[in-house]
């Protein structure tokens, strides 16, 4: 199953007429937000304004999608610090505390809880944004 899909009218062609990976990747760098880890240990997020997160959810005043912050910030880091732990099981305790605008910066603190599970607070411009505890199940993808 693929994690991202994108439909085009065409595909993206070089000037020889061919297809390469990298003009397919590009389709997608909208799908992105670049994460920079900071001396502290926290990770900051700028969320570009031109995010194709933000299409479509609310016209004339986006939002960053909680769903987002959970799997393209959370999620994400958790994975790239924590390496074992890949199969999530569940969220819990998750709250949104504030919306997420186009181009404001977010800082993600991580702490383990145990050997399963990881505590997730999100800070928007320095406010509490969203918080939660993912968990984890053991062994490895399939």
């Amino acid at each position: 199953m693929p994690r991202r899909f994108r439909v085009v009218s065409r595909l993206p062609r070089s000037e020889t007429g061919k297809v390469t990976r990298h003009a397919l990747l590009a389709l997608f760098e909208v799908w992105t937000l670049p994460h920079q880890l900071l001396p502290d240990g926290r990770v900051r997020v700028v969320v570009p304004p031109e995010s194709g997160f933000f299409r479509g959810h609310f016209d004339g005043q986006p939002i960053l999608p909680g769903v987002v912050q959970l799997q393209h910030v959370a999620l994400a880091e958790t994975r790239r610090r924590f390496p074992e732990l890949s199969l999530l099981a569940r969220v819990s305790r998750v709250k949104f505390k504030r919306l997420v605008a186009p181009g404001e910066t977010l800082e993600l603190s991580l702490t383990r809880k145990g050997p399963l599970s990881v505590a997730f607070a999100i800070e928007a411009n320095g406010e509490p944004s969203a918080s939660g505890i993912l968990h984890f199940r053991e062994g490895a993808p399939g």
